[in-house]
């Protein structure tokens, strides 16, 4: 019998999860903090919030702090040093990489928003 549990790991024994890959992706400040980080090994919570996506960024700070940031760490995709406030490349950001660099390349094809 088949299993039909959704799958929700960001890795398996074979590789990366593409369903695992696609929720970290579903949230556009996720796919930001991911999309800086192609052009750069770390970056600073202060440039994640100048890049905008939030009309207040008093709400987009503390989404990331206790919600984004914490799942892309944990995921491996970045690190997160609380306390500087730098995020860097996590150890599994090569997995992630690829798939940001195809919706990054569609800009021109894509809802400004999927960005």
């Amino acid at each position: 019998m088949a299993n039909n549990a959704p799958h929700t790991d960001v890795r398996e024994e074979d590789g990366a999860c593409l369903d695992g890959l696609l929720t970290m992706l579903s949230d556009a400040q996720r796919r930001r903090v991911l999309t800086l980080l192609v052009d750069s090994d770390a970056i600073g919570l202060d440039e994640v919030l100048r890049a905008g996506g939030h009309d207040d960024p008093t709400i987009q700070r503390t989404a990331l702090y206790h919600n984004h940031l914490p799942k892309l760490d944990a995921a491996g995709f970045v690190d997160w040093d609380v306390d500087l406030g730098r995020i860097r490349r996590g150890p599994k950001f090569d997995d992630v990489e690829p798939v940001v660099l195809v919706l990054r390349s569609s800009v021109d094809d894509l809802p400004l928003e999927w960005l």
